[in-house]
């Protein structure tokens, strides 16, 4: 059975290391969070240091998430419920198996907001705070939506700049091209035929 080399948070200022044997690197996850760890690197032992897997969610994922999650609890889901379900249905691996934390900890008795600190690389400081804020104000279905706003907001913005940013690109890539041509094979021929002109 293979063995994988994981780094995991036991508690939120405490990271563990350590090795599992398990059948495949989802199934090392879920092993982990079973045992209470919140993982946050995974790699076969044999993969030397490039197999190393940073459980990461595209922002457009989380901003489907978050916005679900506002959803629910707006029609007056309970959150340990709510998580279950969009855990349920998502197609993202990696959010399935963070969920499965959250879930965990909240069954644990910790705040959502403990549970998100877990996971930096998807649910950045901001984030955190603002469900913090949420869930001592009573308001956090409303906090999420304003979450996920941003988060539309900021997607978009990203995809315009891209889109922008993509002529003035293909430009500079075909005057680049058009010079390296003119001096690699149409200028030297041009000096050719001048000098059996006998022209200057």
């Amino acid at each position: 059975m293979p063995k994988f080399i994981y780094k995991a948070k036991k508690s939120p200022d405490e990271v563990v290391e350590g090795a599992i044997e398990a059948e495949s690197e989802n199934a090392a996850v879920n092993k982990l969070i079973q045992s209470g760890y919140y993982p946050v690197l995974v790699q076969e032992e044999s993969a030397g240091g490039g197999g190393a897997q940073v459980l990461r969610v595209r922002p457009r994922d989380l901003a489907y998430f978050t916005r679900h999650l506002s959803e629910l609890l707006g029609s007056g889901l309970a959150l340990y419920n709510a998580l279950g379900v969009i855990e349920n249905q998502t197609e993202n691996n990696n959010l399935k198996m963070i969920l499965a934390s959250v879930k965990r900890s909240i069954k644990e008795g910790k705040h959502f907001s403990e549970a998100l600190r877990n996971y930096p690389m998807v649910f950045p400081e901001l984030y955190v705070n603002l469900a913090r804020s949420g869930e001592e104000s009573g308001l956090l279905n409303e906090a999420l939506a304003n979450i996920a706003d941003f988060l539309d907001k900021d997607e978009d913005m990203r995809a315009r700049v891209i889109a922008a940013l993509a002529y003035p690109g293909l430009m500079a890539v075909v005057g680049f091209g058009t010079i390296f041509i003119l001096v690699t094979f149409v200028v030297p021929r041009l000096v050719n035929m001048f000098i059996e002109m006998g022209q200057a």
